[in-house]
């Protein structure tokens, strides 16, 4: 649609797509500023700016198919509508309604429908934009125009207009008539000049919709040919092949009549001929697009010659379209276009060594086709294959490999190897010693292959989650391909067994690899496949060095657990399992017990007999299924007759057996702990089987979750090597071997599956978020029928969720008309009463708000922020039955009703056209709908092995609870790490990276369930992503996207970026009282969707710096005594200061005190949610526990609050144990009396623990209340009001329970300090120079060195100054947006650049430091510009 009809369509729907007034904003701006009071003071804030929500006004475009219309004008219109056609049905009264398709001989549709297309025109839509132009003679081409203009003339249709500065409307079709003429005029060239000069004019500015009926397309194509082939005139040619161009725009449907016709052949001769290199551009861009659908067309003309045999003379734009044309001919080859190929293929090879990369991949792509098409003759195939094919194509490998890029044509290279060494095994052998395994295992797993055979699958597997389905499918047959066709080990020589040797030691680990990672059946089969033919290519010497390090029992046992139908997968798994009894039984026949293969296939035999059985006897079966069976059953056997029943023995599993019903019958803990050890540290480790059998797992759990201290103790002492009794050392390792079996059974047994949406061109993905997307809606069956609800197909954006249409339907539904006719049906009795009558009444005091309201939609909010209605009448929607989520967006809704039909491709979505049932209900009546995330289970296998290693985890990072007085040796952090589980990391990444799933919420549910539950399995980074994804709406997801995977602004992802665009609001305040100021900027925008942006009054700085530098000084004043918020141990200064992090100070009793205390937390959690919101650095050093979800009432918890009382309470214990055993054998020894305590709380005296606290004195009897209620009251309910306000103000921003994904402690230094590093060589990385220096200037070698050796304080003060900020982002410097910038400050004559000091743009991270003579001066000026620019913002 071109911009003309846009806007008419705009126009024409007005009153359906009138945007509503944002509602969303509880504060009235006015031009002067913002009275904003809070707290009894007033604080004027001036509103600078506040942009309107572009994703709150957005609209969807909604198509009413119903005969009836509520509204008023769209009634009136109908009957208009409804009078035109019945004149124009009077006017085509007689004539004849069926007109022939040029190409395809289909009938036109009947009259009426003509009428509907053109009732659409008018309203600026169609119907039908791909329908087939009609060609028929002129005579009857002009009564066709005239019925269309009568329509015209009569709607007084925009449409002319729009063409009416270039000709008269009502006579086009004359002019059509006219300028053929001209066109058949070969004794006048200029009147053919003019004829398509003004033909080409009017297809320019013209599309399908306007041309359908009026335009005939053959008699011009005739005259172009004719034109083209008899002319002498380049201008007139070129001028003919322009009017071609534009027509084959205008009218697409057009390709099928200029395909079929003389002047494909015409246009390849004139490319022959080469006349002219303007005409041969032409004619190339012409034939391009023919070649899309109609390729053959072009070879049978010898089109493929003609467009590469001048390749080297075309410049690159019109190389690219020469080869496009022929890649595109090339998928049309058939067995009798050989000769035509063969002429045309030495250019092809030459075009493989172009310098361009797009003309290289076009030009493998012909390459591909051709192969593809002659692939089952051999004698052909050979013609095209040859050394330079093959050499080009590894060099090709291997510069992507150098460049460590995965790039499009990889596929295409690996899929023409695999056909050339199907040809013929003479090309094996070269393959192989091109080392094309070393390229294979760099592209695939983004590491050079090791020298030894220390393959490392986390890292491998981090990159395999990365690579496209079609390259892991290639490369796999191209393996198969080569093992296949190569000859066998006993026939060759040294050199060729040496490479397959090599192509095995290196790729098998890969291969295995892929089968773990791949979520694709294919790839699974073919990695299966591969993995046994590569067993079978080796000689016994190889395939020992190489499985020795590879857990292939593991991987055998996890084909054979999959319970599946996969029969050719289960068939060669067991082929390799007897390929590797029979010639390694001394490795495998044990090896397969403990891993459990054995037990697997014994099990698979008995399931298998059933199976065949049922087949025979019920002869459901087909005879393929009861042969796979029979083999399998065959294969089976084979496998169980290297074992008696007799061998079947397994020690170790035998051993942990036993262990697991001593923790369940025995009370001898430590002796079965320490059994437990020895066999960790035996040289065979645990295998994942044995620990799965043994039922260890669920009994240990057990045991250690019960929560007895010195159980727990115990089991951790048993892998304690510290020889005294003080210390603690688990640096050994059988801890550690521990830990690695229970994160091995783990990723044995979950079989959670990533969800991807294929796509054709996945590098569109982003594109596709702003498709329309169709719906068809209909009234639920049990829905009243007197309240004449009607069905709608709409079509709307898949950004909306169901609450936008909701809010759509409303409006038509419930308009004022509408519902009066029905309340006065109601009354006369026409129809049966509604049963709930105040449902009625609702209806028809709500109509007047809801008769005018538009879609739109805030896609900022998140997804537990419902956005309800302030009326109680509501429209709830079920799909099959089912209730559906109203926070849902429609790209969802149709993703999972697809979802149990198997159709998950994106073209499914597409095409898609859902019904969706709704009807009308209360708010008391709406379905609930249950939430996904707390619904995901787990098998119980997986859950325990979950919740063991959880508990571990949780015990380790707290070792002070269960060890208070040892002492550590070495750090938990390598520990810790053994945590991460890289199988379930790597597929986390993976699915993050699918955008159309993320942001539209689609997630698989086990994602958040797994991380929110155990996000010790994942990295920190990873789960700080899968954060911004799905806690802060969708704006901020997809804007927080764009910045981790910049894209090229293609016209599809500009929509994007105007629907989602973040909206900033623009805040001036003055500096004096900032901390008053912050309380009504978070009272009145703390909730607010935008982003808040801060400026200053008399300072000119605006944006990103002087908004850090408010959060940043904010921040500090949170920190302020005289706030009397957090426990302090600095009494000196003004701030407090605290060694274990800010943590609330007990509230006393006094509630007005209580109440300004909690309103202060209240606002701390806005405050602290709202830096998250907007990505803004804070620095609140808030310890751990206040993010715990429950804070336990124990010593420990108090110890990390503080530290001295916690070392007196455990004295305290201490000395109560001993006076209650009696132990007084020295007569001075303290007695707790002695030490005068009352119950007050240490250090508050004015907080009493009981009442009248202050009176009662501590004795031995009443020792034990005195500590539990100091615990109490340091860490329980002396700080819950505290905590529980900070938590409700955070919720005002989004939901404090999305937090659980990260740990307290990452949350601690998120918002507090955190470990930076200011190496040379960091800062060296990070740093940019520009604009006047570069990296190797000596000014900023000095720089590095000088900021490399700041103290801390002298950091924060440079961060300050430079990003407003004093604090690193995570990540460090490299994290910093945009990159701490560099750039040379200019001097002025007679002054020199020592006479200046440095400034700064702290909104982009901008200094300007001048070229200073020496380090030291270049230090001094620094210091003293860090110093004095702080506090203000000003020109530079």
């Amino acid at each position: 649609m071109n911009t003309n009809e846009h806007d008419m369509a705009t126009e024409l729907d007005n009153d359906m797509f009138s945007n509503p007034e944002d509602e969303s904003h509880d504060v009235s701006y006015r031009s002067a500023g913002a009275q904003l009071n809070g707290n009894g003071d007033d604080f004027d804030i001036h509103v600078i700016d506040s942009d309107a929500p572009a994703h709150e006004h957005m609209t969807s475009s909604v198509d009413d198919h119903d005969e009836g219309v509520s509204d008023e004008e769209e009634d009136e219109e109908e009957e208009e509508e409804e009078e035109e056609d019945e004149a124009v049905d009077e006017d085509m009264s007689g004539e004849d309604d069926h007109r022939y398709n040029n190409y395809y001989s289909e009938s036109y549709e009947s009259d009426e429908s003509e009428v509907d297309m053109r009732r659409q025109l008018r309203r600026g839509q169609s119907n039908n934009p791909t329908q087939d132009s009609s060609t028929f003679p002129l005579d009857e081409f002009e009564n066709s125009v005239r019925r269309f203009f009568t329509f015209s003339r009569q709607e007084g249709s925009q449409l002319g207009s729009t063409l009416g500065r270039f000709a008269p409307f009502g006579n086009l079709p004359i002019q059509f008539r006219q300028i053929l003429i001209g066109l058949t005029d070969d004794s006048d060239p200029s009147a053919q000049m003019v004829a398509l000069q003004e033909l080409s004019e009017i297809l320019v500015i013209s599309t399908e919709d306007i041309l359908q009926g009026l335009f005939s397309v053959e008699p011009f194509v005739r005259e172009f040919n004719h034109i083209l082939a008899n002319s002498s005139s380049m201008e007139l040619m070129l001028m003919c092949m322009t009017c071609l161009s534009n027509m084959l725009e205008a009218f697409p449907s057009s390709i099928a009549v200029v395909a079929n016709s003389p002047i494909v052949s015409t246009l390849c001769v004139k490319m022959f001929d080469m006349q002219y290199i303007d005409m041969t551009e032409q004619a190339l861009n012409i034939l391009l697009r023919i070649s899309e659908k109609f390729g053959d067309r072009i070879v049978t003309n010898r089109g493929l010659l003609a467009a590469l045999q001048y390749l080297d003379f075309f410049y690159t734009g019109v190389q690219r379209v020469a080869i496009s044309m022929a890649a595109n001919c090339c998928k049309f080859l058939r067995e009798k276009d050989v000769d035509h190929v063969k002429e045309a293929y030495p250019h092809l090879i030459t075009a493989l060594q172009m310098a361009d990369t797009t003309v290289r991949d076009k030009a493998y792509e012909c390459v591909e086709n051709i192969m593809i098409a002659f692939e089952d003759n051999h004698d052909i195939m050979k013609s095209f294959v040859n050394t330079d094919l093959i050499s080009s194509i590894v060099a090709s490998l291997e510069t992507s490999q150098f460049s460590k890029m995965q790039t499009t044509s990889q596929p295409r290279l690996f899929s023409i190897l695999t056909c050339i060494c199907s040809v013929s095994e003479n090309y094996v052998q070269p393959l192989l010693e091109m080392h094309l395994s070393d390229i294979i295992y760099e592209l695939l797993c983004g590491i050079p292959p090791p020298e030894s055979f220390s393959h490392n699958s986390m890292v491998a597997m981090q990159s395999l989650f990365h690579c496209p389905n079609e390259l892991i499918s290639n490369v796999l047959s191209l393996i198969c391909s080569l093992l296949q066709n190569c000859p066998e080990v006993s026939k060759t020589g040294e050199n060729s067994a040496g490479t397959t040797n090599a192509l095995v030691r290196t790729l098998l680990p890969v291969v295995m690899d892929i089968y773990s990672t791949t979520t694709d059946k294919h790839n699974r089969e073919l990695a299966v496949i591969a993995a046994l033919r590569m067993i079978n290519s080796v000689d016994n010497e190889c395939l020992q060095a190489t499985v020795k390090s590879l857990p292939i029992s593991a991987f055998l046992a996890s084909i054979l657990t999959l319970k599946s139908k996969e029969y050719a997968l289960l068939e060669n798994a067991l082929l390799m399992a007897i390929a590797l009894l029979e010639r390694m039984p001394e490795i495998y026949k044990d090896l397969f017990i403990r891993e459990g293969v054995v037990q697997e296939v014994s099990y698979m035999s008995s399931a298998l007999s059933a199976e065949l059985k049922k087949l025979r006897r019920d002869s459901s079966g087909s005879y393929e299924n009861v042969f796979q069976l029979g083999m399998l059953q065959k294969w089976e056997k084979s496998f169980l007759s290297f074992y008696r029943d007799d061998e079947l023995v397994n020690p170790t599993l035998e051993k942990l057996t036993k262990f697991a019903k001593s923790l369940v019958y025995e009370n001898d803990y430590e002796r079965v702990f320490a059994h437990l050890v020895e066999v960790y540290e035996q040289r065979l480790p645990v295998t994942s089987y044995e620990l799965l059998q043994s039922g260890l797992i669920p009994s240990l759990l057990k045991l250690l979750s019960k929560g007895s201290v010195s159980v727990v103790r115990k089991f951790f002492q048993a892998f304690n090597k510290g020889d005294e009794h003080h210390v603690l050392d688990f640096t050994s390792g059988s801890l550690s071997r521990f830990i690695t079996s229970l994160q091995e059974l783990l990723s044995r047994i979950e079989k959670f599956e990533i969800s991807i949406i294929p796509t054709s061109s996945p590098s569109q993905n982003l594109g596709f978020l702003s498709k329309q997307y169709r719906l068809k809606l209909v009234p639920s069956p049990t829905v009243n029928e007197s309240l004449g609800l009607r069905s709608f197909m709409v079509s709307i954006n898949g950004l909306d969720s169901l609450s936008t249409l909701e809010d759509y339907m409303k409006g038509k539904l419930f308009s004022r008309r509408t519902l009066e006719n029905r309340l006065s049906s109601l009354h006369e009795g026409t129809a049966t009463p509604i049963g709930n009558t105040s449902l009625t009444n609702r209806i028809a005091n709500e109509e007047d708000s809801a008769s005018n309201r538009s879609p739109s939609v805030n896609h900022d909010a998140s997804p537990t922020d419902s956005q309800s209605s302030s009326s109680d009448t509501h429209l709830s929607f079920y799909f099959d039955g089912k209730p559906v989520n109203k926070n849902f967006t429609i790209f969802k809704v149709i993703l999972e009703s697809l979802k149990p039909k198997g159709k998950c491709s994106m073209d499914d979505v597409l095409n898609a056209c859902i019904t969706l049932n709704y009807n009308i209900c209360t708010s008391a009546d709406e379905p609930e709908v249950t939430p996904t995330v707390e619904a995901f289970q787990c098998n119980p296998d997986l859950t325990n092995v979950l919740q063991l290693l959880k508990t571990i985890y949780d015990y380790l990072s707290d070792l002070e609870s269960v060890f208070p007085s040892r002492h550590l040796i070495g750090s938990l952090e390598n520990l810790l790490t053994e945590f991460n589980n890289w199988k379930l990391s790597a597929k986390l990444n993976r699915q993050l990276e699918e955008p159309l799933i993320v942001l539209h919420q689609c997630l698989p549910r086990w994602c958040l369930h797994i991380a929110s539950n155990y996000p010790f399995l994942f990295p920190f980074e990873t789960r700080y992503i899968l954060l911004q994804f799905t806690a802060f709406g969708m704006g901020r997801a997809i804007n927080y996207w764009l910045s981790v995977h910049p894209v090229q602004t293609n016209d599809e992802n500009s929509t994007v970026l105007q629907l989602v665009k973040l909206n900033r609001q623009k805040l001036r305040i003055s500096r004096n009282q900032i901390f008053e100021y912050a309380k009504q900027v978070l009272f009145s925008f703390g909730s607010s969707k935008n982003i808040i942006e801060i400026e200053y009054e008399d300072e000119v700085g605006s944006g990103l710096g002087p908004t850090q530098e408010f959060y940043t000084t904010v921040s500090r004043e949170f920190t302020r005594k005289h706030h009397h918020m957090w426990r302090d141990d600095n009494q000196t200064s003004n701030y407090v200061h605290s060694a274990t992090g800010l943590f609330p100070a007990p509230m006393s009793h006094a509630i007005g005190a209580n109440e300004k205390i909690c309103s202060l937390f209240k606002m701390l959690g806005q405050f602290i949610a709202r830096s998250l919101y907007d990505s803004r650095l804070i620095s609140v050093q808030l310890n751990p526990l206040i993010f715990e979800e429950t804070i336990p009432l124990t010593l420990s918890s108090v110890s990390k609050v503080d530290k001295e009382l916690g070392k007196s309470l455990r004295f305290l214990e201490r000395l109560l144990a001993r006076q209650q055993a009696g132990f007084t054998a020295v007569p001075t020894e303290t007695k707790i009396e002695d030490l005068c305590l009352d119950f007050t709380l240490p250090g508050y005296p004015s907080v009493e623990l009981i009442p009248n606290g202050r009176n009662v004195q501590v004795s031995h009897k009443n020792a034990s209340k005195y500590i539990s209620s100091i615990i109490d009251f340091t860490v329980g309910k002396g700080v819950q009001l505290q905590i529980q306000n900070f938590r409700e103000g955070f919720s005002t921003v989004f939901n404090y329970e999305s937090l659980r994904i990260i740990t307290s402690h990452e949350l601690s230094m998120l918002f507090g300090k955190v470990e930076e590093d200011w190496s040379f060589e960091t800062i060296a990385k990070s740093i940019v120079a520009d604009h006047g220096y570069n990296m190797e200037n000596t000014t900023i070698h000095n720089l590095i060195e000088v900021m490399s050796n700041f103290s801390f304080s002298e950091q924060r003060d440079f961060l300050q100054f430079i990003t407003g900020s004093r604090k690193l982002p995570i990540g460090g410097f490299s994290s910093l947006h945009p990159a701490l910038t560099v750039v040379r400050k200019l001097n002025e004559p007679p002054y020199v650049p020592d006479d200046y000091l440095p400034s700064v743009m702290t909104c982009v991270n901008y200094l300007k430091l001048p070229e200073y003579s020496s380090k030291e001066i270049l230090k001094q000026k620094l210091m003293l510009a860090m110093k004095e620019g702080q506090g203000s913002f000003h020109l530079s």
